[in-house]
């Protein structure tokens, strides 16, 4: 069975000092984590879907250090407000991925037993400036610039893994076997050396933002604004024959109008976005990835339009109803390293759908919709509260309805439409020192995929399953 225990870590430490034209803050961070995975992988053998052509165990371990400066001026009667900082990011991971083909009898398939030790690491650093002018009492004007520069680095060894039937003493020159390493790969159809990959990359960006406000009265807010955004390049960590990719940038323009009604009883948002997404970073099994394997690829671009609401009231005292819509347009405008697959047979085995795939064709996407980018959602839900002697009582009920969703890129594995209700019914103590709750989510035991994976066979995990519990909580 998959699993995957995780260990996380964290500490963070915040100061700050008034200066008194403006506030220094300083904000410290530390994560350290490590992780056990298994799961399995690779097309069906022997006829039985129950036994996947390969296992795999994965090791990761995390140390990251972070440090933030941010000076911000101090509230006052000028028309200029401003914040400038500095960031700092220093990570080091270990990933370790041990792959093993499956044995029935005297009979192997699949992988090579092997061994991938990647230690992937990176040093960022970032100072940035922000400043919001007033023009009049009710017209505000932000522009914002953030500078970037990233150092990463990959090192690391694939080996034989010994000590199993199909195990070998040493690997095909096919495999690159440490970072920068050459390696024979077949272009059309003719071995050829290929170089090794770099294993230092340095990249530098200047974003940018800017915004315009306009207020109507202390309780209508309108807005615009446009920005760039960068996603930093990466290394596959644990295949040392994949290039690494380039920073996605992320071209978003957004309107929108926010109010307060009703001395505050009616919140009404609404908004317009349009993103533009370049270089994506995406996964490809389509040659030249190894059978089985994915490349991380800067192959697709993706535009987003989107309508998104939402609402709160309180018609009563203590009962508040919410609700929010999002009505979403998204699709690849181009990703001409992708594949289209057709489906064989499949069964649930250990309540995990997995099948196999009998053909998969080289394909442009160009015009399908993303995974996990459904063009419907939206929630409707209240909470009512009562206040007695023996403490407040809480109920609250939502319902979140999602249309159709791909949860692969070539939309082979559509997630239908679904209604989720949650309920939970909660008490705090007069004191307000100890609360607890009772819930209940997915009410309806509706069955969802919560991730679909299309390789040399495919797997659609389900989304968790009608779940009761309780919460207890003690604040000092």
């Amino acid at each position: 069975m998959p699993s995957g225990p995780t260990n996380i870590y964290i500490g963070i430490l915040k100061a700050e000092h008034d200066f008194g034209f403006a506030t220094l803050s300083s904000i410290t961070g530390y994560q350290a984590s490590h992780a056990l995975v298994t799961f399995q992988g690779g097309s069906p053998i022997l006829g039985s879907l129950a036994f996947p052509t390969a296992f795999n165990m994965f090791y990761e371990k995390n140390k990251t250090f972070s440090q933030e400066l941010q000076l911000t001026s101090r509230k006052s009667d000028s028309r200029f407000d401003w914040v400038v900082g500095a960031f700092y990011y220093d990570d080091h991971t270990e990933l370790r991925l041990d792959t093993i083909g499956t044995c029935i009898g005297g009979v192997c398939a699949g992988a090579t037993p092997t061994r991938s030790d990647g230690f992937p690491s990176t040093r960022s650093g970032s100072i940035y400036g922000d400043g919001t002018y007033r023009f009049f009492t009710s017209t505000k004007v932000t522009i914002g610039l953030r500078y970037t520069n990233e150092d990463k680095a990959l090192t690391g060894t694939l080996t034989p893994l010994p000590g199993y039937a199909n195990s070998v003493v040493a690997l095909p020159p096919t495999n690159a076997l440490f970072p920068g390493a050459t390696f024979i790969a077949n272009v059309n159809g003719v071995p050829t050396l290929q170089p090794g990959i770099p294993t230092k990359l340095n990249f530098d960006r200047l974003t940018y933002r800017g915004v315009l406000q306009q207020d109507i009265g202390d309780d209508i807010h309108l807005y615009v604004q446009h920005n760039l955004g960068f996603k930093s390049g990466a290394y596959n960590g644990n295949l040392f024959s994949n290039p690494p990719v380039n920073p996605e940038l992320l071209y978003a323009t957004e309107g929108g109008i926010k109010t307060e009604l009703l001395d505050r009883r009616l919140r009404l948002n609404g908004s317009y976005f349009h993103y533009t997404y370049k270089n994506v970073q995406v996964r490809s099994i389509a040659p030249p990835a190894p059978p089985g394997n994915a490349f991380l690829q800067n192959i697709a671009s993706e535009r987003v339009d989107g309508i998104d609401a939402d609402f709160s009231a309180v018609p009563l005292r203590g009962l508040t109803i919410n609700g929010t819509l999002e009505h979403l347009i998204a699709r690849y405008v181009d990703y001409p390293g992708a594949t289209r697959v057709t489906q064989g047979p499949n069964r649930v085995i250990n309540g995990i759908t997995v099948g196999s795939v009998v053909n998969t064709t080289p394909f442009n996407l160009a015009g399908f919709t993303p995974q996990n980018a459904p063009e419907f959602s939206a929630s409707i839900g209240f909470v009512y509260s009562y206040d007695t002697r023996l403490g407040a009582f809480s109920f609250s009920a939502n319902d979140h309805y999602t249309s159709s969703t791909s949860r692969t890129n070539d939309d082979s594995v559509i997630d239908p439409p679904h209604h989720i209700v949650d309920l939970s019914l909660g008490r705090t103590s007069a004191s307000k020192r100890y609360d607890a709750s009772l819930w209940v989510k997915n009410l309806g035991d509706e069955y969802t995929f919560a991730a679909g994976q299309i390789s040399t066979n495919f797997v659609v995990v389900p989304g968790a399953p009608r779940t009761f519990g309780g919460t207890v909580g003690v604040h000092f």
